[in-house]
């Protein structure tokens, strides 16, 4: 276990989602809360893992609840699909798929800065799926954060950023 390491993790992951969502949605994301989190797992009406290879190995969850995912679909979608996606259905997941890789590189390439050897894998979508994460197997930090639109005075919501450590 490495602290330092933990908490430029938990720093990056923070500082993509900030860099996301205000330069290509125009939403501040205002860091709530982060820590440790002892929750054996998870589970969110809108959840992509982001699994890892390097030092250390684990995953990454970005997740939010149903009022966040409705509040921000109008922005994502905006922002992040080309005209050519009309899949009415697809649309949302599509898009919000997209802003969470979106993070998921930034933070890759941040981290591949720090330390040559760090790799995310293809992103899965686990909406409405039960994520166990055992103590005994991670380290789990879970950064909230707060988003609004200043422009339009209003509240969209909670993002959920949830980074689960293997243990060695």
């Amino acid at each position: 276990m490495d602290p330092l390491l933990d908490e430029k993790l938990i720093l990056t992951a923070s500082a993509s989602l900030i860099d996301v969502t205000s330069e290509q949605l125009g939403v501040y994301a205002v860091r709530e809360a982060y820590g440790p989190t002892s929750n054996e797992g998870l589970c969110f009406e809108y959840c992509v893992k982001f699994p890892f290879q390097g030092k250390p190995n684990g995953n990454f969850y970005f997740a939010m609840d149903g009022y966040t995912k409705l509040q921000l679909i109008p922005y994502v979608v905006r922002n992040f699909l080309s005209e050519d996606d009309s899949a009415p259905k697809a649309i949302a997941d599509k898009a919000l798929f997209t802003m969470a890789k979106e993070v998921a590189n930034m933070m890759e390439e941040e981290l591949k800065e720090f330390q040559e050897e760090f790799c995310f894998e293809e992103g899965k979508i686990l909406s409405h799926k039960i994520e166990k994460l055992p103590s005994a197997s991670f380290r789990k930090y879970m950064i909230i954060f707060f988003l609004k639109d200043n422009y339009r005075k209003k509240y969209l919501g909670r993002i959920y950023l949830v980074l689960a450590l293997k243990k060695s």
